[in-house]
């Protein structure tokens, strides 16, 4: 049987209403393609259309964030910029940039993470002082280290000056023992000449013969001898004041060789830098030593920073036996050793017997070996 015919409808009217009756306008129709439309409709939870059957698991050309198939989107309408290059305004590529200059120092790394010299100086670093664990700001370690560095240019100053005073002493000393060993060969040549000369001069024969040739020759020899006596006076006072500086440069040089043995002291015992605590230990220090028998003079003489170093640890020392108190005495109690040949103490002798005894009795087991064994304990 034929099926029925659609009804005929007018243009803008729904089938089924009245005739003449004006259904509503069709909606325009929206240019932009479905893919947008339906991501305005389902928002960020739009994910593309779903596969159809039998695709065999192709991927939906629709990009996620609702762009055109084939057109790479950014998710809010605009290009996005092609694979591999970056973008204008410096996206992800941009985020590593170029790397910083290497912090190198304190200075650079307060500056980077914006902290204060005051927090760096309060931080604390292990150290180990006398095979002691202690802690030790850095700050603290600062100082030390410049109070180390001063203490090494004092030493080197005063080594090499004494070095200089020294070399200049020994160079002069040389140089005039010299002059004077020349000198005092001079000395003895013009004597010997004189000498020859007065020797050679028969003078009572020439006194008879020419008294005024005689009178001249003596005053010629006194007057020569005279010049002698004075050049070895001279040389005699020249002599006498070269020891005397000789004497002041070798002061000079113990000064200076002082002045190296305290850089060194303090170059190790840099806590006798505050004169408090030098001036302290100095004090017990000749305390001690004096009261060992030391004379006081030869105490305050006392310059040699390694003999120094050594007097004022054996006082820690004595004082840290002093704080600790007496030693008590351990007694040991030794086991007597007895001679070869020497008789056995009694009870040995007894256990001896009595084991002797016993093995008797097991090998033979009689009444009369039973009874010695008891009458053996009974003694025991």
């Amino acid at each position: 049987m034929p099926g029925k015919a659609a009804p005929i409808t007018e243009p803008g009217k729904k089938p089924g209403s009245p005739a003449g009756t004006p259904g509503p306008a069709a909606p325009a129709a929206d240019p932009r393609p479905l893919s947008l439309l339906a991501g305005d409709l389902y928002g960020d939870g739009y994910k593309g259309a779903p596969a159809r059957p039998g695709s065999g698991g192709e991927e939906d050309e629709t990009p996620p964030d609702g762009g055109e198939p084939g057109t790479p989107g950014t998710g809010d309408g605009e290009e996005g910029a092609p694979e591999g290059e970056q973008a204008p305004d410096g996206g992800a590529g941009d985020e590593g940039g170029e790397e910083g200059e290497p912090i190198s120092s304190l200075a650079d790394l307060l500056a980077h993470f914006e902290l204060t010299q005051e927090w760096a100086d309060s931080l604390t670093v292990p150290v180990k002082v006398d095979g002691e664990t202690s802690q030790a700001t850095l700050k603290d370690l600062v100082a030390s280290y410049q109070m180390k560095e001063a203490s090494e240019k004092r030493f080197n100053e005063a080594k090499e000056k004494a070095r200089a005073v020294s070399q200049e002493a020994a160079v002069q000393r040389d140089v005039l023992q010299g002059q004077f060993a020349v000198a005092a060969e001079l000395f003895r040549a013009a004597e010997a000449e004189l000498k020859r000369d007065s020797d050679g001069v028969d003078w009572p024969k020439l006194r008879s013969e020419d008294p005024a040739e005689y009178s001249a020759k003596r005053a010629e020899v006194a007057e020569r001898r005279e010049r002698i006596e004075e050049l070895k006076r001279g040389a005699a006072e020249k002599y006498r004041q070269t020891l005397e500086k000789d004497r002041a440069q070798k002061m000079d040089a113990l000064r200076a060789q002082v002045q190296v043995e305290r850089a060194a002291l303090l170059l190790k015992l840099p806590e006798w830098n505050d004169e408090k605590v030098a001036g302290a230990e100095k004090a017990k220090l000749i305390s001690y030593l004096t009261g060992l028998g030391f004379n006081r003079d030869d105490v305050l003489g006392l310059y040699d920073h390694n003999m120094i170093l050594i007097a004022r640890k054996a006082m820690l020392h004595d004082e840290a036996l002093a704080a600790s108190g007496p030693a008590k005495k351990k007694f040991f109690r030794v086991p007597r050793v007895l001679s070869p040949g020497s008789p056995k103490p009694r009870e040995q002798a007894r256990n001896e017997r009595l084991g002797k005894l016993v093995t008797a009795h097991k090998r033979t087991g009689t009444i009369d070996s039973a009874l010695g064994v008891l009458h053996a304990r009974r003694k025991t």
